[in-house]
């Protein structure tokens, strides 16, 4: 077995900047696999509380924070961690990707198939790896305890519980109970008013998550709740992984959003409730399949070419806010103006009774789902796949007039599904990737459309290259694709109506920079005027080696979009926005970081005088033990830097502790203060918030 020094070794050489060593390669007609991951961005956190804070500073993508908040708690073990798995880690390149499986193939295990990265990647990585027990039979698992709670808030607050067991390798199962306070009570369509109706929320507890797996050798078998995602994400994804391969256990949860007044009516009728007073928001979680899921991996037909097989089918309830129905009794045509196609009412019956402003309706509709993949591996170098599923909606007693508006995820009129085929070729440092999708639905005068994914990647050892071509129809309505996308949605979608390309650079030549550089156009194929109205944005992410003690990342980013003559009244205009973001992290001593950044931002529009905004923060983290981490951060807004009297600005302070025990206890108590900036009266005042989480791994 080569030792880690040997594998640090070959990849210090390998990182060495060579020209003459990229062509030798691609024209050696050396072979990798043809399944490659996207790239991912850099992510240097080592809580769920720093990524959501990534994003929030505008340095992480928001869709791709649940994956990363997954594995930051579950840990991955780089000694038996699938591609997917690795693909989804942060600052991981394919060529980094493949370094770390092929030590796995030559023997190196635990620490050993991390030395393949540099140093700086192994630091970026730690908080999100774990060590393998490798015992088959050894039990382990990980209770989490957490509850969220502001200081106005007079009611008990919500309480989560996460538990998690695991036998070795071949056996887990896990669940989470939740209390909420704020769900409306028992959903109910009057026929005759044409209204919902929904009792008042009342404190109840809840088992949303739940899941058993079971995997033995080749075979996995999993029953609760689950998602599910393949390929190139285009017919079928709700992991959100980069690359998906098969069904993923699904416990996850989202933390409470910000506090709001405690009265959900809209016209305020909450009696002793609708004095303002802030309630805390319940956990969340999101609707995901449930039922049972099952696959076979690596079947031998013949020498070098091997079946893997997924398939699932699922009955789950989902959750539609008030203003997504339509009830097709009075509003028979779809995308009518007519003010019957309006969304119904939905009043709260009792002593707060009134209009239901917000709050999520459960109890209204299950939807019935299956389908699954077939993929033959061809060799190491190629692999065909094939993916489909079917869903139909089924309203519950009572409900059966009722549909979705158009501007919801879901399709209306009925069932809808998609089906598609994959592939993928590896020549040389060349990968070929690509998914051809053919939506199916129910709604008039539509019935789906097809949609084409098309990836190719060079990938060197200190670079990647990586060309996407896209077209997806204007009808292609299919709710479980997550295909990169331009960021606007029609009718609820994103990876819809639209033709683009997109070009990817991430390379480590220009030492100590590491430069990420994305360029991406697109077009709407329909619009209502048959007007041509591209979208141009572009990104160039430089993040430096810590030199001095001092890590600079320097974010530049632009966005062109056309709009219509109606849109801005004028024969052709258009909007621009420019970010620019310096962030600097200075490590003063050992155990004492600090942390500035500058996110400035200028929007024009239609002739108009630019509008500029800016935010600004400052963090300090602190270890003043060798178990103990404090952070601290202020946070200003401001949407409008000339804006009259503060307003839209805002500002955030928080204060997190977390302190982890060397027997696998972890504390997390953590306080927000959010002021109110806002000088116009009646204003909710302060928000103070607290956060208290407590983990056990075993």
């Amino acid at each position: 077995m080569a030792s880690g020094d040997s594998f640090a070794l070959r990849r210090r050489r390998m990182a060495r900047p060579n020209a003459s060593l990229l062509l030798l390669f691609a024209l050696s007609g050396v072979c990798l696999p043809a399944r490659a991951p996207a790239q991912v961005p850099e992510a240097q956190a080592e809580t769920e509380a720093e990524l959501e804070a990534l994003v929030e500073d505008g340095l992480l993508a928001e869709e791709a924070q649940p994956a990363l908040s997954e594995l930051l708690r579950e840990g991955v073990d780089l000694s038996t961690a699938p591609r997917e798995v690795l693909a989804t880690l942060p600052g991981l390149s394919r060529a980094d990707v493949e370094a770390l499986l092929l030590a796995r193939e030559q023997g190196a295990r635990g620490t050993d198939v991390a030395q393949v990265l540099a140093p700086a990647q192994r630091s970026q990585l730690a908080p999100f790896l774990r060590a393998s027990d490798g015992a088959a039979h050894a039990l382990s698992g990980r209770a989490r305890l957490a509850t969220v709670f502001a200081a106005t808030d007079g009611e008990p607050p919500p309480a989560l519980l996460q538990l998690r067991l695991a036998v070795g390798t071949w056996l887990s199962a896990g669940l989470v109970l939740a209390s909420t306070r704020q769900q409306p009570g028992e959903v109910r369509w009057d026929e005759a008013r044409h209204e919902l109706w929904t009792t008042p929320p009342v404190l109840s507890l809840q088992l949303p998550r739940g899941y058993a797996r079971v995997a033995l050798g080749r075979w996995e078998v999993l029953a609760g709740t689950f998602r599910v995602g393949f390929a190139q994400r285009l017919t079928l994804d709700t992991t959100g992984r980069p690359e998906p391969d098969g069904a993923l256990a699904d416990v996850a949860v989202l933390s409470p959003a910000s506090a709001a007044s405690s009265c959900a009516n809209a016209d305020g009728g909450c009696g002793a409730q609708g004095d303002g007073t802030r309630a805390t928001p319940d956990f969340r979680w999101r609707d995901g399949f449930r039922g049972l899921a099952a696959s076979v991996r690596n079947v031998e037909l013949a020498h070098g070419v091997t079946l893997s097989a997924s398939g699932f089918a699922s009955l789950a309830p989902r959750t539609l806010s008030p203003s997504e129905l339509v009830d097709r009794a009075r509003c028979p045509e779809p995308r009518s103006t007519n003010a019957a196609c309006r969304a119904p009412a939905a009043t709260v019956e009792g002593a707060s009774e009134g209009r239901l402003a917000r709050s999520a309706l459960p109890g209204l509709l299950d939807e019935a789902a299956g389908g699954g993949h077939v993929s033959v591996q061809l060799g190491p170098q190629a692999h065909v796949g094939l993916t489909g599923y079917a869903a139909a909606p089924l309203w519950r007693a009572g409900a059966a007039s009722l549909d979705v508006q158009e501007s919801s995820r879901l399709p209306d009129g009925g069932p809808f599904g998609a089906v598609g085929v994959d592939g993928g070729l590896g020549l040389g440092l060349f990968t070929l990737l690509a998914e051809a999708a053919r939506s199916f639905d129910s709604v008039r005068g539509r019935g789906g459309d097809v949609a084409l994914l098309q990836r190719t990647l060079l990938s060197g050892p200190a670079e990647e290259l990586e060309l996407q071509l896209r077209y997806y129809g204007p009808d292609y309505d299919n709710p479980y694709a997550r295909p990169p996308a331009a960021p606007d949605e029609e009718e609820g979608l994103r990876a819809r109506n639209e033709a683009g390309a997109r070009l990817a650079l991430l390379t480590h030549q220009l030492a100590p920079w590491r430069l990420r550089g994305t360029v991406d156009v697109s077009h709407e194929l329909r619009t209502e005027d048959g007007q041509f109205l591209p979208r141009i944005s572009s990104s160039l992410r430089a993040d430096g080696d810590a030199l001095g003690g001092v890590t600079p990342t320097v974010l530049l980013e632009q966005t062109h979009r056309k709009v219509t003559e109606a849109a801005c009244g004028a024969p052709s205009c258009g909007s621009d926005t420019l970010r620019a973001t310096v962030r600097v992290r200075a490590r003063l001593t050992r155990w004492l970081d600090v942390a500035v950044q500058y996110r400035h931002a200028v929007e024009l529009a239609g002739g108009e005088a630019p509008a500029q905004g800016g935010s600004a923060l400052l963090e300090v983290a602190a270890r003043p033990g060798a178990f103990l981490r404090i952070r601290s951060r202020v946070r200003w807004s401001a949407p409008d830097l000339l804006a009259p009297d503060l307003e839209g600005h805002g500002a955030t302070g928080t204060v997190e502790v977390d302190w982890r025990a060397p027997a696998g206890l972890l504390a997390h108590v953590g306080y927000r203060l959010t002021p109110d900036l806002a000088t116009a009266p009646g204003s909710p005042g302060p928000e103070h918030r607290f956060h208290l989480d407590v983990e056990a791994c075993w």
